[in-house]
């Protein structure tokens, strides 16, 4: 990148920073890739008691949210993983106003960044692997209502059975209040009762997996 481009650059950052308070990590954010430096380098911003524009100092504060990450998946055994990330709406609608009014493409957006920081932190407090393709367990962190949700990769078991009773039936009813969906009467299982070959088998990997939803497929059936 030639000097002169450089110094528009930081002539079009300093005045940013004259109408908005931004933090030290959006403004890296907008600016360390055109300039080709590295993530997170300082800009010569000095501090502020006012909270950044975009991001009102989330950016700052997210230790907290790796601490949730690992308190859900303490007792999970797993070797990669991916998050995801839901923001409050006027978070990205700043974010984007932002980089359309100082024409900054090519920018990742203040949710890319913030997945990647704190995806990286975890992989690194953890020594567990990202994996975008096929993830062992998924985090999904919502800011807007300050929680964390862990989601593990389905299990798949293959199987057969002989049924001795003519008066148990195969399939279970679903739940008459959600209509299979889940919900506090069942237990959030989705199904009525256990009393029949599905239920029995459904009974089995709630309590062998810790499992709240089983979904079966028959090939083949009386009913």
């Amino acid at each position: 990148m030639t000097k002169s481009k450089i110094n528009q650059l930081l002539t079009q950052s300093k005045k940013i920073l004259k109408e908005y308070d931004l933090c030290e990590y959006c403004l890296s954010r907008l600016f360390s890739k055109k300039l080709g430096i590295s993530f997170n380098k300082p800009l010569g911003k000095k501090p502020t008691e006012q909270k950044c524009y975009i991001c009102k100092n989330l950016s700052l504060t997210l230790q907290p949210y790796i601490n949730k990450m690992l308190e859900i998946s303490s007792g999970f055994e797993f070797s990669t993983f991916v998050t995801g990330t839901t923001l409050k709406p006027s978070f990205i609608d700043r974010d984007d106003s932002i980089r359309s009014k100082f024409q900054l493409k090519g920018i990742d957006s203040l949710k890319t960044e913030l997945t990647r920081e704190i995806s990286k932190k975890f992989e690194k407090k953890t020594k567990k692997r990202i994996d975008f393709q096929n993830p062992d367990v998924i985090f999904t962190i919502n800011f807007k209502s300050d929680s964390c949700d862990l989601r593990s990769k389905p299990i798949y078991l293959f199987g057969r059975y002989i049924k001795k009773s003519r008066n148990l039936a195969q399939k279970q009813k679903p739940c008459e209040n959600c209509i299979g969906k889940g919900c506090v009467s069942c237990n959030h299982h989705g199904i009525s009762n256990l009393d029949s070959v599905e239920g029995k088998i459904r009974k089995f990997l709630f309590q062998k997996f810790g499992a709240k939803r089983a979904k079966i497929t028959w090939i083949g059936g009386e009913d």
